[in-house]
C-alpha cells in the first residue's frame, strides 16, 4: 500500500477529506477515531474534481464526508480526531486535530422554533451559513442531507400541500429555511421565532440585476434587456414577502394582485410581530443584536453571495428611476423598518449596558 491522503476540514458539523492508494485502483477504506476510539468507518469514494483537475487522482472519486450528526455521540469539546485507514493503520495528513468544537448547540428538545424568511439578495445567504453555528442539521429544513436541488429550491405551495396531510412533517425541525412568505411560519407546530433580512430596495434590485450576470460587466442594453425580464422579480419584492396572511391565500407573494395600501400595512405589520429582522447594509450591528436577542454566539461574521453595487454607471437613470417608482412600497416598508430596526437597538443597549 502507498497511501496519499489529508483531512481537509473539521467543524461542529462536517470532517471531510480524501485518500488513495497509489498502488491500486480500489476506494480506500477509513475509520474515524475520537480520542483514540474508533466511531464509525467510511469509503473514501466521494467525486473531488478539484483532485483530478490537479491529476492527484485519475478520476477525482477518492473523497470522503462524515456528518458528525449522524455519530453516535456528539463531538465533545477539545477532542482529538483522528482519520486513519482500516488497513494499515495509516495515519492521513493533518490528523490528528485538535478542533474548538462548540460546546453548546441549540437543544434538540427545546420548545422553540425558528423560522427563516430568507429573501433573496438580503444577505440571507452569510446568515443562513452562521445559523449551522447553532442548530445541528437534523434539526433543520432543509439541511445539507437533503439533495441541493431540494435545499435551494423548495417548493412552498407544495410543502403546504404535505401539510394539509401530514401536519406533524416538521416536530422535528427547529429552524425552518425557506424562500418562503412570512406565513410559512404556520407550517412549524407551536408560536415559531420568525427572523428575516431587510435591503435597501434599490440596492437589492440592482444586486438582483448583477446576480443575473454573476457580477460580470455587461453593457448598457443589457441592463435594460434583463430588468425587462426581472422585472416581476424587483418590484416590492420585499412586502410581497410579508403581506399575506393565510397560508390558504399567498396572493401577494406569488404575485396574483398587484400590492398596494392594504399590502403594505399589513407587511408592517407582520415585520413588527418577527422575533428578529436584521438590515444587510447594517449587518454587524444586525448579527450583535440577534446573539444578544437569543443569547447566540456565531463563530464569524462575514457576507456571502451578496454582489457589491459597483458600477452604477453601467444602469441608465431611467432604469434607476424605474426601480424607484416600482418599489415605491418597498421604499416605505423599508423605512419603517430602519425606524423600528434603531428602536429594538436603543432598547437594547439599555439591557445590556
Amino acid at each position: 500500500m502507498k497511501i496519499k491522503g489529508f483531512v481537509d476540514m473539521v467543524s461542529d458539523h462536517l470532517i471531510h477529506g480524501w485518500a488513495m492508494d497509489e498502488e491500486r485502483p480500489e476506494a480506500v477504506a477509513l475509520k474515524l477515531l475520537i480520542n483514540g476510539e474508533e466511531v464509525t468507518r467510511v469509503i473514501a469514494d466521494e467525486p473531488r474534481q478539484d483532485l483530478k483537475d490537479r491529476s492527484v487522482h485519475p478520476t477525482g472519486c477518492c473523497g470522503f464526508r462524515i456528518f458528525t450528526s449522524e455519530l453516535p455521540f456528539d463531538l465533545p469539546p477539545d477532542c482529538k480526531i483522528q482519520v486513519k485507514t482500516v488497513d494499515g493503520d495509516f495515519e492521513l495528513g493533518n490528523s490528528p486535530v485538535f478542533p474548538e468544537i462548540q460546546a453548546s448547540y441549540f437543544s434538540d428538545t427545546s420548545d422553540e422554533r425558528f423560522f427563516f424568511m430568507h429573501i433573496p439578495k438580503t444577505g440571507g445567504t452569510s446568515f443562513n451559513h452562521m445559523l449551522r453555528d447553532i442548530f445541528r442539521q437534523r434539526i433543520i429544513f432543509p439541511n445539507m442531507f437533503h439533495d441541493k436541488k431540494v435545499s435551494v429550491n423548495v417548493n412552498f405551495r407544495r410543502l403546504y400541500e404535505q401539510h394539509k396531510y401530514n401536519y406533524q412533517q416538521f416536530e422535528y425541525v427547529k429552524l425552518l429555511s425557506l424562500h418562503a412568505p412570512a406565513i410559512a411560519s404556520e407550517l412549524l407546530p407551536g408560536r415559531p421565532h420568525s427572523v428575516t433580512f431587510l435591503r435597501e430596495p434599490v440596492a437589492r434590485a440592482i444586486s438582483r440585476i448583477k446576480y443575473e450576470k454573476r457580477n460580470q460587466d455587461f453593457a448598457v442594453d443589457e441592463v435594460e434587456q434583463l430588468y425587462s425580464k426581472l422585472e416581476h422579480k424587483l418590484s416590492n419584492f420585499q412586502v410581497r414577502y410579508l403581506a399575506d396572511n393565510s397560508l390558504e391565500d399567498t396572493s401577494y407573494f406569488h404575485r396574483k394582485k398587484p400590492v398596494d395600501e392594504k399590502g403594505l400595512e399589513q407587511a408592517k405589520e407582520n415585520l413588527a410581530s418577527f422575533s428578529f429582522f436584521g438590515i444587510t447594509d447594517r449587518f454587524n450591528d444586525s448579527i450583535q443584536l440577534v446573539e444578544r436577542r437569543f443569547g447566540w454566539k456565531f463563530k464569524e461574521r462575514k457576507k456571502l453571495n451578496v454582489s457589491q453595487n459597483k458600477g452604477l454607471q453601467q444602469f441608465p437613470a431611467e432604469i434607476i428611476k424605474a426601480i424607484e417608482e416600482n418599489n415605491r412600497y418597498d421604499q416605505e416598508l423599508y423605512r419603517f423598518a430602519l425606524e423600528l430596526f434603531e428602536k429594538r437597538i436603543k432598547e437594547q443597549n439599555r439591557l445590556f449596558f
